[in-house]
């Protein structure tokens, strides 16, 4: 992603191989770069995005806090 310094890490990279005249495993690391991208955003488009594969639970209510401040029961455990 653009505004991460990791792309500008491998733009630099990239660059820096084309210039040394090392096109090839440049553009293996580009294409490999690309691959790996396309495999983390869906990863986090099925997680963040996608609506659930079936019927969830409910969440569970919060117990209500005690009288006490901290626990109900007198064990220090």
């Amino acid at each position: 992603m653009p505004p991460f310094s990791g792309f500008w890490a491998k733009f630099y990279v990239f660059k820096a191989a084309i210039g040394a005249g090392l096109g090839v495993p440049a553009v293996i690391g580009l294409v490999g770069s690309v691959v790996a991208a396309y495999y983390y955003l869906r990863l986090i488009k099925v997680m963040w995005f996608d609506p659930a594969p079936g019927r969830t639970d409910a969440p569970r209510p919060r117990p209500a806090p005690s009288p006490s401040g901290w626990r109900s029961s007198p064990s220090p455990w």
